[in-house]
């Protein structure tokens, strides 16, 4: 992985983070009153973290995730089968 790549999947970190802070925050203030909407709440945040979680090795962190998602091939540059057709230049 590349550095860059490395930032955008630490902002990526960062923004879900920030996200299910004000989803705590926003639940927790007032808490006894309204338990049911605000345990929902905190269940579908935590369902869809998981869900998020689980779904990113296969989904767009994993291998040729812009060609199965229908990225154009003049797009996606050199592929890696190719790679030793290229007379060993990068």
């Amino acid at each position: 992985m590349d550095l860059h790549a490395a930032k955008m999947i630490g902002a990526g970190i960062a923004c879900i983070a920030l996200v299910a802070a004000a989803v705590l925050t926003r639940v927790l203030v007032g808490w006894p009153r309204d338990i049911r909407w605000r345990g929902a709440a905190l269940a579908g945040t935590g369902g869809f973290a998981l869900f998020f979680v689980l779904w990113l090795p296969s989904g767009p962190l994993g291998s040729e995730w812009a060609r199965r998602a229908g990225t154009p091939a003049a797009l996606l540059g050199h592929s890696h089968t190719h790679a030793g057709s290229s007379g060993g230049q990068r």
